[in-house]
């Protein structure tokens, strides 16, 4: 029974911890996506995921999960349209970027259909100037 109460308080003092970091690391994150560092900013967010689970026995657990799944969604824009510009501006190294952000956050499925939509709209530009 000791050990319980041992690793309950342990687990309490982690998530007090984690407090007083979240909102200062959920700022980072979105500055980074913001600044277009799409690799940190998803390390940012995997780390930030570690941290959510500090807060699950805390009444803060809802809300600190919805500001995750916002912050995923800004990632997930951010990559999409950055990998649209890639494509069609033929840049390997962005486009590998957001194919890491793609993978990272288990969306391949994202790349391959950008992929196939922006060299549709290519091609249909290549064929009515015709």
């Amino acid at each position: 029974e000791i050990d319980v109460v041992k690793t309950r308080v342990e687990t309490a003092c982690n998530a007090l911890r984690e407090v007083g970091s979240w909102e200062r690391k959920v700022k980072d994150c979105e500055q980074m996506v913001h600044a277009g560092n799409l690799s940190e900013a998803l390390g940012q967010l995997q780390g930030l995921k570690g941290v959510l689970d500090a807060f699950r026995m805390l009444p803060e657990f809802a809300r600190k999960s919805e500001q995750l799944n916002q912050l995923q969604e800004q990632l997930l824009f951010s990559a999409r349209r950055r990998a649209r510009s890639a494509l069609e501006k033929n840049s390997a190294e962005e486009l590998k970027a957001c194919s890491e952000v793609f993978h990272g956050m288990q969306r391949q499925e994202e790349a391959v259909s950008i992929a196939n939509s922006v060299l549709l709209e290519l091609c249909e530009r290549a064929w009515s100037s015709q």
